[in-house]
């Protein structure tokens, strides 16, 4: 069938146009007409498309009222997005004069959608060599425009035009994104900052360090105030150049690099590394993240509140990549002042930590770092806030592990204090961890420390309470067998529901 019939005897080109009329100054409505923008496409057909539908739209940008309304020019830049599927092949070439006319837009949005819209065009046309061919003049054009925002737009734009330009291209290129980079204008050298990274992950090494390399440098060094917004740009840069880089280049650039930026005098920097740590190691490889822990530690006791939790927080991910002996070293012997820290929030994100940590660092490997583990878990147990208390209680299980027999018997001697919480939830955590805790240490251990404690939880207050006590009864029994389930646990169990009722 015809492509009009799919609206039945309705011309959709003329429906989409009277709309547009009748909503001309309802904002809100013709963002809801231009989001069907390819509905009113694929009902075209594609020569329709090309021929009406796109031409509109060119005139519709140019000409009063929507040249002067921005939320109409963003979502024909975000629609035009979806339609080259909607337009014969290299249809998607109309859509790129009128994409440079609101790249050159005051409007921040509009500019930065226009050119998302071109990159993703680029991307993904069949022909890359011919899209370089159309969009590179575009691209040159925006870079060396009068006004800085067009400059500022043309930055985004250069990942998706390099990775399939010639090799004399791509030396132009890199040569006309070092101009951005130390462009006069603020704005454009943020810009070229905040968009280093994506260029850099479609370069070759060689070609980094041939051209890119003094300018990332320079960029990295700026100390001035005003200038923390581009270094927290060049740690993210930094991450996709370290997973090109082999171990002694990392070692020698990476390693040293995110030293400085660690001790970097403006706190957005240090917390930008925080948010990388994972990506940093993982970049890097085991032997030099755990170089990197000397540095990282020293985050842990930043005077930025923020910077101590994104530490803790983010340290999780990268623990994988860590070595023992680092933990040890840089890592556990913090643990203790941040159990005190005044921070809330620093407290409950070590207390999720501590038990990840206890279990990478294992039994055998906690015997230098043991009493600080110990000593900081019983701080946090002891804390005034509900959630740091409940926190480690949903680790016991595994700290107890590695520290062995002898220090759980301190640890151990909190569980009473906590069974009888106003915390529901901290009582319910302490009877998931009852039987993980009776599995390690069998049953004479159970019997005197942990028996009891998990028979009183039967008749607690609060249903959940109980009925986490009754579904963990199957664990203890699979644990200690039908023997002693029979002749002593299950005469215990009845009891205490008797005493109960």
């Amino acid at each position: 069938r015809q492509p009009c019939a799919v609206m039945g005897e309705v011309d959709p080109f003329e429906f989409f146009k009277e709309e547009l009329q009748a909503f001309r100054d309802d904002c809100c409505e013709r963002r809801k007409i231009l989001g069907r923008m390819t509905l009113i496409a694929g009902a075209m057909g594609k020569d329709d498309t090309a021929g009406k539908l796109v031409p509109f739209l060119t005139e519709c940008i140019t000409t009063e009222p929507y040249d002067k309304d921005d939320e109409f020019l963003y979502y024909v830049a975000k629609g035009y997005r979806e339609l080259p599927d909607h337009l014969p092949p290299n249809g998607w070439q109309a859509l790129v004069p009128s994409l440079e006319s609101l790249g050159n837009q005051d409007e921040t949005l509009i500019r930065e959608e226009a050119v998302k819209t071109l990159a993703s065009m680029t991307e993904h046309a069949s022909d890359k060599v011919g899209a370089v061919d159309v969009v590179l003049p575009v691209l040159q054009r925006l870079a060396a425009a009068e006004w800085f925002s067009p400059r500022c737009a043309s930055c985004l734009l250069f990942p998706a035009v390099y990775q399939f330009a010639s090799d004399t291209v791509k030396a132009d290129l890199r040569k006309l994104y070092v101009g951005l980079c130390n462009d006069d204008a603020p704005m454009v050298k943020r810009s070229a900052a905040k968009h280093l990274a994506g260029l850099t992950a479609v370069m070759d090494k060689k070609d980094f360090f041939g051209s890119i390399q003094p300018t990332f440098a320079k960029l990295a060094g700026e100390d001035t105030d005003w200038q923390d917004v581009i270094r927290v740009e060049m740690v993210k840069t930094l991450v996709v150049l370290a997973e090109k880089l082999d171990e002694k280049e990392n070692r020698e650039m990476t390693g040293e690099r995110v030293s400085k930026f660690c001790a970097d005098k403006s706190w957005r920097v240090r917390l930008q590394v925080t948010r990388s740590i994972a990506e940093f190691c993982k970049a890097v490889g085991p032997a030099i993240a755990s170089e990197l822990m000397k540095p990282i530690g020293d985050l842990l006791k930043d005077q930025q509140q923020e910077v101590r939790v994104s530490t803790i927080e983010n340290f999780k991910n990268a623990l994988e990549l860590v070595s023992v002996e680092s933990l040890q070293t840089h890592i556990v012997p913090r643990f203790q002042d941040l159990a005190m820290d005044t921070s809330t929030n620093v407290r409950s994100a070590l207390a999720k930590l501590i038990g990840h940590v206890a279990a990478k660092v294992g039994r055998n490997g906690t015997l230098q770092g043991q009493p600080s583990l110990l000593s900081t878990v019983m701080e946090l147990l002891k804390d005034e806030i509900a959630d740091v208390r409940l926190h480690v209680v949903n680790h016991t299980g595994s700290i107890c592990e590695v520290l062995g027999l002898e220090p759980v018997q301190q640890l151990l001697s909190t569980l009473p204090t906590l069974s009888m919480d106003n915390q529901w939830r901290i009582r319910m955590a302490v009877v998931s961890q009852i039987p993980i805790l009776g599995q390690q240490f069998g049953t004479d251990l159970f019997q005197s420390k942990l028996e009891g404690l998990f028979l009183g939880f039967l008749g607690d207050s609060v249903n959940a309470v109980r009925v986490a006590a009754v579904e963990n009864l199957e664990p203890i029994v699979k644990a200690f067998g039908p023997q002693w389930t029979t002749d002593h646990f299950l005469p215990r169990v009845l009891e205490q529901n008797t005493a109960t009722q």
